[in-house]
């Protein structure tokens, strides 16, 4: 008999988003980051630290210092997932990992056939630089340091255990960022955002021919700046997820040590219901630590740590052949 892989529950604890087992989604639909998860998700438009890397690769052509970021969370009380970044100007690059235990496999006719465990690992490489960086002057545009395009190549590799299969998948996600700056004393700038997920897509396909193929969709958002500590950024999804959120700095609160206290709150509305997400983050020298909590309507909470240490030198090349004297290895 045939059987059909179900892995529903692996993709019910991983986001509860509204779509089926047919696609290469439970990994890499996962909100990324610690920041932009207490943001409630809508970071294409923010796109100002390490979390860019994956959310809006143009991002990374704005980054003015080189970062390494870790993060892990507990998913649900079921799955564990988590993944490291590496960040500097116009290059970066992470890791991205899920595990979840003792899933219930069923065959086509929905009999239990036993425990399986699922495992999907994504590595990425991203690229983004500004118009500026690229040297189109022959562009008339505005700024061209204000516009950014960028992309993302991701790879992506899911094994079942016991022994069913393993297999893996390649695909392309561009992205742009526009910043506006505002003069006004209340607004300082207006940022738009948006990323094209999953094109050029190479799907998987296992040894008995169950095949998942990528969802191609895109991620618009805009993102305000107001009052040089509060952030308020929107972004909507092609499947109909919406995504809003908020972070506030303390700017006031800043000492030579501490730094860049921060609350943050947002929302991921599906169709099913909202899920609420709030976090905080601070600063100590050169290295940040954030959390993050998402709640389920359903679903037991989960919550998310990440630890950033932050690098002097701007670009990963400053990191390799330690040259200094060129003007952008300092920031």
């Amino acid at each position: 008999m045939k059987r059909v892989w179900r892995i529903g529950m692996a993709l019910w604890l991983l986001a509860a988003l509204p779509a089926s087992a047919q696609n290469v989604l439970s990994l890499l639909d996962v909100e990324p980051g610690v920041r932009a998860l207490g943001m409630g998700g809508a970071f294409v438009a923010v796109a100002d630290d390490e979390t860019t890397t994956f959310a809006n690769s143009a991002g990374l052509g704005l980054l003015r210092a080189m970062a390494f970021e870790f993060n892990v969370e507990s998913r649900f009380g079921r799955a564990a997932y988590g993944g490291v970044t590496l960040s500097g100007r116009n290059f970066g690059g992470g890791v991205l990992f899920l595990n979840v235990s003792d899933v219930v496999g069923r065959d086509e006719n929905q009999n239990t056939t036993g425990l399986f465990d699922y495992t999907s690992v994504a590595g990425y490489a991203s690229a983004g630089a500004t118009l500026q960086d690229l040297s189109l002057t022959f562009l008339r545009t505005p700024p061209l340091d204000n516009i950014a395009v960028g992309v993302r190549a991701q790879f992506y590799r899911v094994s079942v255990n016991p022994p069913r299969g393993a297999t893996a998948g390649l695909t392309l996600s561009p992205s742009a960022l526009v910043t506006l700056p505002l003069d006004g004393d209340t607004l300082q700038y207006l940022r738009l955002g948006a990323i094209v997920e999953n094109l050029l897509p190479i799907g998987v396909t296992y040894g008995r021919g169950h095949s998942e193929p990528w969802r191609i969709g895109a991620r618009l958002g805009a993102s305000v700046g107001l009052l040089e500590a509060l952030t308020l950024a929107v972004e909507l999804e092609t499947s109909g997820i919406f995504h809003l959120g908020g972070e506030y700095r303390f700017t006031e609160l800043n000492t030579p040590e501490v730094s860049g206290l921060a609350l943050r709150a947002g929302a991921i509305v599906l169709r099913g219901g909202p899920m609420v997400t709030f976090g905080f983050g601070a600063k100590v020298n050169t290295f940040e630590f954030n959390y993050a909590f998402t709640g389920h309507p359903e679903l037991p909470g989960s919550h998310r740590l990440s630890f950033t240490s932050r690098f002097a030198n701007q670009t990963l090349a400053c990191l390799f052949t330690g040259f200094h004297d060129v003007g952008i290895c300092d920031p």
